[in-house]
């Protein structure tokens, strides 16, 4: 599971009930400076991002006006997935996610340790 930054995350469309997830590919040049740095990263995100990075760097990406060079990226609805709790993009105690995951690989340990 990888947290996106919710400032360059949209969810304006729905799949079969499921909230559709869309990327602003321009996160990579905004967080990025250095492109061999940036290409590095975006090789640690799922292959789909790349994709979507190259589409937006050859401006091939469909705009949303007349104009528009955002670069929204429409994610796999298979692979992308939205929390939203109470209509927030941050629901509550998200952060501990990644902390129970933790917990949970510790306990593993420690009862391997034991037997």
């Amino acid at each position: 599971m990888q947290e996106l930054p919710i400032e360059y995350c949209r969810s304006r469309y729905s799949v079969e009930g499921d909230l559709a997830i869309e990327f602003n590919m321009k996160y990579f040049d905004d967080y990025f400076r250095d492109i061999d740095y940036r290409m590095r990263v975006l090789g640690l995100f799922p292959k789909e991002f790349k994709k979507g990075y190259m589409l937006y760097k050859a401006g091939k990406l469909k705009p949303d006006f007349a104009g528009d060079k955002n670069g929204w990226y429409l994610l796999d609805g298979d692979a992308a997935f939205k929390f939203n709790i109470a209509n927030n993009d941050l629901p509550l105690m998200f952060a501990v996610i990644p902390a129970l995951i933790d917990l949970d690989n510790a306990q593993d340990l420690d009862r391997q340790r034991m037997k």
